[in-house]
């Protein structure tokens, strides 16, 4: 029989995990985030499945950014989270929203990058464009800029959005061929 956690977004688990989920459940509602994050990381140093420990990692880092309003131990534990799951939208998705409160648009871009590795179709292309916006006028770097346009026509060969910008930049780099 499995048991289910009143934590948003957890999984079901297993009954041994009693302790585990009624402590979670005990300081999430005192309003112990400290300790809550302390917790997250002691069970992940006992865990083997790197799905799990992406998950309470990234659950952590989530606290940290929007609970304590500690972005330096997010992105921290963001980043630990993509070392046990590289592929994973979940932490690369906090680290876009720390990104974007930081006004950091280098890391950004970059995340936003990988964000787009992860995902297919229409939502990659709709990344990349983003990605290409801050390239081209926060970072000015009309190079990324018309390589992410053109990852993003590869990506969604329908959308006419990502061949135009490829087009514009193309021009505005003197490079005519590669427009026409």
């Amino acid at each position: 029989m499995m048991e289910k956690s009143s934590v948003k977004g957890a999984p079901q688990r297993e009954p041994g995990d009693r302790p585990f989920l009624d402590l979670e459940t005990s300081l999430e509602r005192s309003g112990r985030v400290e300790d809550l994050i302390r917790l997250y990381e002691t069970r992940v140093r006992e865990l083997a499945a790197p799905a799990e420990a992406c998950r309470l990692l990234t659950r952590a880092g989530e606290l940290a950014r929007d609970r304590i309003k500690n972005p330096a131990r997010a992105e921290e534990l963001f980043r630990r989270a993509l070392l046990y799951a590289p592929d994973t939208k979940e932490p690369l998705k906090g680290l876009c929203a720390l990104f974007e409160q930081r006004q950091d648009h280098a890391a950004l871009a970059e995340i936003l990058e990988n964000l787009a590795r992860t995902a297919s179709g229409p939502e990659r292309a709709s990344l990349l464009l983003k990605a290409a916006d801050l390239h081209e006028h926060k970072l000015h770097r009309n190079d990324r800029a018309t390589l992410c346009c053109q990852r993003a026509s590869k990506a969604d060969p329908t959308s006419r959005t990502s061949h135009r910008r490829c087009r514009l930049l193309f021009l505005s780099d003197h490079r005519y061929k590669s427009a026409f």
